[in-house]
């Protein structure tokens, strides 16, 4: 699609459209793996990127992070984070909701190495840019986070004010899978070994695929179509 397009934009001589599909195209060869891909695909991202907007410098931004995590190369992963940071956002939705991308990148970084500062200011900005552009599911996650960081802190009252603010029915919204975040990305922390067998079953019962760790992993992948398919 994204190449008919390209090719489309080509003919009507849209260098912008086109290299708006170019980005496409290589956020799609990172996603699926086509490293190859997606090299070539941002060489020639790189070399029309005058033709394009603020916003598909950004998205070229996150979608070389990708890359670079996809290669262990979490130097260049910041770099091109906080390069996203340093694009004015002048009234650009697109520009904004990468930004908001980039800090929830930067404040995972930066917690998970015990800088709690930084990731405080990442998870500060980010509920700021949530807030003036009404991005409600960024604001609910980043205050989320921001309960997180204050129980890890011992800020026990900033957490509880936070759970005591929760709107009615907030366990309605807390259905992570149908957001978008696939099970493999999930786990359950059982404490008692005892207890594995209870939790399988539940989960089973609820229709999510699961597995003990350190177990048959591949009754979990047969029970996912994709990856049947592929086997």
């Amino acid at each position: 699609l994204y190449e008919r397009a390209r090719a489309g934009f080509n003919a009507a001589e849209d260098p912008a459209g086109a290299l708006e599909a170019t980005v496409r195209m290589a956020s799609l060869a990172v996603v699926t793996g086509d490293m190859a891909g997606y090299s070539k695909l941002w060489l020639q991202a790189q070399a029309t990127i005058a033709a394009g907007g603020p916003e598909d410098v950004a998205d070229l931004n996150l979608i070389r992070a990708l890359a670079a995590e996809r290669r262990g190369d979490m130097g260049l992963w910041r770099e091109c984070n906080e390069a996203v940071l340093k694009i004015p956002m002048d009234g650009n939705v697109e520009v904004a909701t990468c930004r908001a991308i980039a800090l929830l990148n930067l404040f995972t970084f930066h917690f998970h190495r015990g800088d709690l500062s930084n990731a405080r200011t990442a998870i500060a900005d980010l509920l700021h840019v949530s807030d003036a552009w009404g991005f409600a599911p960024f604001n609910a996650l980043g205050a989320i986070l921001r309960a997180h960081l204050d129980v890890t802190t011992g800020d026990l009252e900033a957490a509880g004010r936070f759970l005591r603010g929760l709107p009615a029915g907030h366990l309605d919204q807390l259905d992570w899978h149908d957001r978008g975040v696939a099970w493999r990305e999930q786990a359950v922390l059982v404490r008692t070994n005892a207890l594995v067998g209870s939790v399988l079953e539940g989960l089973h019962a609820a229709g999510v695929p699961a597995a003990r760790a350190g177990g048959d992993h591949r009754a979990l992948l047969r029970a996912m179509p994709p990856i049947t398919a592929a086997m």
